[in-house]
């Protein structure tokens, strides 16, 4: 953690580093909790869209037609980003 600190007009920053040896309150607990869970879903669900994303655009390369004259155009920008 950084901590901006002010004393006569000059500004400190402290680095905080360590494990906190301190006891936690039932409402750090939660909060903390709460901040681990929707960091995990939110790895969890870029990773699937990822997923997604590359298996769209092997399905592209190799040419595979899921849907007659349906695109997302995905694979047209991608071949345009590498040139």
């Amino acid at each position: 953690m950084i901590r901006a600190k002010r004393s006569r007009g000059v500004i400190h920053y402290v680095f905080l580093l360590g494990r906190n040896k301190r006891a936690y309150t039932r409402r750090e607990k939660n909060a903390s909790l709460a901040i681990m869970v929707m960091l995990v879903f939110t790895v969890i669900f870029a990773s699937m869209l990822l997923g997604l994303l590359v298996l769209y655009i092997i399905k592209s390369a190799l040419g595979i037609d899921l849907f007659s004259d349906t695109s997302l155009g995905i694979w047209d920008q991608f071949k345009q980003w590498l040139g």
